[in-house]
């Protein structure tokens, strides 16, 4: 049947699968949920090519759909790159961020309507990752919204602003470049985010209605994907 699952099921489902023990796929018809699997989520290598294998099996499918990406972290949905490896590894920076526009572009471009859940803190990486899906829902508990690479020194490859300024308001971009922490109703005025939600039944009901609205589009996925490549 269509859309039985609850959020505890998807996430129990998602957690079984150990040999993917980072990035999860549960189908709960027509929903393509790709589950975050830590509680930091911190982005890497790894990171990415289970993501990667994730989007590869979901775009291999037929028929109505909507992707959904969400975090089980309590606080973070992610917490970006793992600033820890590259003070400890330099030459590990221009890897991750290669991999990450690669990611991104095909996030950008990938043929279904996709939806982001920010369960948690969204930072640098965590926010850019998010920004590549056409929309954004986010927790009004806790959770913060920032680019903090600044506070650590470091910058942002110019792939990484295309795609935010592309997505958000110049307002929204320059609170982000300034490394500013943004709570969610702030977000939410600003358009970083399209939504709130205040618990797990309001976030269910906001997917629901968000694959309801949308996923008989996924029937048509080669005109979704043109029409991506072309925005």
């Amino acid at each position: 049947s269509s859309m039985s699952l609850d959020l505890a099921q998807v996430f129990e489902r998602a957690n079984a699968q150990t040999e993917q023990p980072l990035v999860g796929y549960v189908f709960d018809k027509p929903i393509h949920y790709i589950v975050l699997k830590r509680d930091d989520n911190k982005l890497d290598l790894p990171f990415f090519k289970e993501y990667i294998a994730v989007l590869d099996q979901i775009e291999a499918t037929t028929g109505p759909g909507v992707i959904v990406t969400i975090g089980v972290g309590k606080k973070h949905f992610s917490t970006g790159f793992d600033m820890e490896r590259w003070v400890s590894e330099p030459e590990s920076f221009f890897p991750m961020n290669k991999e990450i526009t690669v990611v991104m572009d095909r996030l950008i471009r990938v043929s279904l309507p996709s939806m982001c859940v920010f369960n948690g803190n969204a930072m640098a990486g965590g926010l850019f990752f998010g920004v590549c899906h056409d929309f954004r829902t986010m927790t009004t508990s806790h959770g913060r919204i920032c680019l903090n690479e600044l506070m650590f020194g470091g910058f942002l490859f110019s792939a990484l602003m295309a795609s935010i300024k592309y997505k958000l308001s110049p307002s929204a971009v320059f609170k982000l470049h300034i490394a500013k922490m943004i709570l969610p109703q702030e977000a939410l005025e600003d358009g970083i985010v399209d939504n709130l939600y205040s618990d797990e039944a309001d976030l269910l009901k906001q997917i629901r209605t968000f694959a309801a609205r949308y996923a008989s589009l996924g029937q048509n996925r080669e005109a979704i994907h043109i029409n991506k490549e072309n925005q």
